[in-house]
């Protein structure tokens, strides 16, 4: 979340779902859940952004994660709604997925997403997916990969072959480097606050996209929030008098 001079931006990551098709050895959520996210969440959450005093309030990007975001298109399509009722600016979307799921729902959705960006945004890049091509997944079918080489838009990550973040199932695994993940990514100065908010399947905000389903359980206040209770003026407050307090405790 970025302010200048009276304007306020943000970047809100939103766990469309914790199930997923794939039980992947370096997968820092964990083990999978049953649970789905309710779009009610990002309503109210949004709706509580724009009660944040003296600034003017606007989305800048927004990711969709998961578990496996395309085993819920439908969810995806409504957050998309959700979103155009507070925002009219051009949006970045992004979607991270293991691109094994190409169903009849997928195909209609994708299409959809992306000819959206075509038609309506001024870049390209505003739409992207990407779609995890390491050593921990196994290769895309003939089918699978030919669909997705259809669209420019859409990568292939290949960026965790080397180190894997430390959560979740990663802890695991012996043989790669591994990198410690923070309980919150928050860069405050004199003149702005710069955050990433995280919304999970069970309404709750946090201020780190890559916890662990058990480490974000375990997280304490400020670093996590309830949607449905939040006061957001008060919390900000919170978040920049705890930070401030630790890194002084650092020093």
């Amino acid at each position: 979340m970025e302010i200048y001079d009276n304007f306020l931006t943000c970047d809100i990551v939103i766990e469309t779902t914790r199930r997923c098709n794939l039980s992947c050895e370096h997968c820092l959520r964990g083990e999978k859940e049953n649970i789905d996210f309710n779009t009610k969440f990002l309503d109210i959450f949004l709706s509580k952004l724009k009660k944040i005093k003296g600034y003017e309030f606007q989305l800048s990007n927004v990711v969709f994660s998961g578990g496996e975001p395309f085993l819920v298109p439908n969810i995806i399509r409504e957050l998309i709604e959700i979103i155009k009722k507070y925002n009219d600016n051009e949006l970045s979307y992004y979607i991270a997925t293991n691109g094994t799921i190409i169903n009849e729902d997928v195909k209609n959705f994708v299409i959809d997403y992306l000819m959206e960006c075509v038609n309506s945004y001024s870049d390209s890049e505003l739409r992207c997916i990407e779609i995890s091509n390491d050593i921990y997944h196994e290769p895309l079918t003939e089918e699978q990969e030919n669909f997705w080489k259809i669209f420019k838009m859409v990568g292939f990550r290949n960026s965790r072959t080397t180190s894997v973040l430390n959560e979740g199932r990663a802890r695991n695994i012996v043989d790669k480097e591994k990198v410690e993940v923070s309980d919150y990514e928050v860069c405050i100065s004199d003149y702005d606050i710069d955050i990433v908010f995280y919304l999970n399947c069970n309404g709750e905000i946090l201020l780190n996209c890559d916890l662990s389903y058990d480490r974000q359980r375990n997280m304490p206040y400020p670093f996590k929030n309830t949607v449905e209770n939040l006061d957001i003026n008060e919390w900000l407050d919170d978040i920049k008098e705890k930070i401030e307090e630790e890194e002084e405790n650092e020093n």
